[in-house]
């Protein structure tokens, strides 16, 4: 890790992959520049997504699925934990050794479906949910064969699934009281 120009008063942080895994670059901002204010100072963030493969940090992925879901969405704790989650890849966004965001994804044939895409409040409406994304979108395009992607979208989100090319497939609905769409992306 190094750190930036001292005579600029900017700091760059610049995080290697240990893990041997393809890293993507994930710079903030809430006006499109790739800056984030952090103890009054500009600082430039590199983030990194990743699939993740270890226990503990797939623990943290779900802690951070029941802070956002069960506890500010009021999801019933059972229907988030739905028995999935050992047949599905994990992915997120870290800062650092912090993971900010996640998602899981599980592969039916020819199809993918995204799920339980959730990004830390504190780093929401930033560009780590669409970097996300985007990571996972490719990551499955490589992996080849795919030509369907299906997520399930809470209606207030649906034009940030809208601007990765998903669009609403059939008519809203009611998901523990929540209106949702199902979206797809054909390739």
């Amino acid at each position: 890790m190094s750190l930036g120009d001292e005579d600029t008063g900017q700091a760059k942080i610049d995080l290697r992959d240990t893990a041997g895994v393809r890293p993507v670059e994930v710079h903030f901002s809430s006006k499109g520049e790739d800056r984030v204010k952090l103890c009054e100072r500009s600082i430039f963030m590199k983030m990194i997504c990743q699939e993740i493969t270890s226990f503990q940090e797939k623990k943290v992925c779900l802690s951070i699925r029941l802070k956002i879901f069960v506890s500010e969405q009021k999801t019933p704790v059972e229907l988030e934990m739905d028995g999935l989650d050992n047949i599905a890849r994990h992915f997120a966004v870290k800062m650092g050794d912090k993971i900010i965001a996640t998602c899981r994804i599980r592969r039916m044939g020819s199809a993918v479906k995204i799920e339980r895409v959730a990004v830390l409040k504190d780093f929401r409406h930033k560009g780590v949910g669409r970097r996300l994304m985007k990571y996972v979108l490719q990551d499955m395009r490589s992996a080849g064969n795919i030509q369907l992607f299906k997520l399930r979208s809470r209606v207030s989100n649906a034009p940030f699934y809208e601007k990765l090319g998903f669009r609403a497939h059939g008519n809203e609905y009611i998901n523990v009281n929540i209106p949702h769409y199902d979206m797809v992306k054909e390739m």
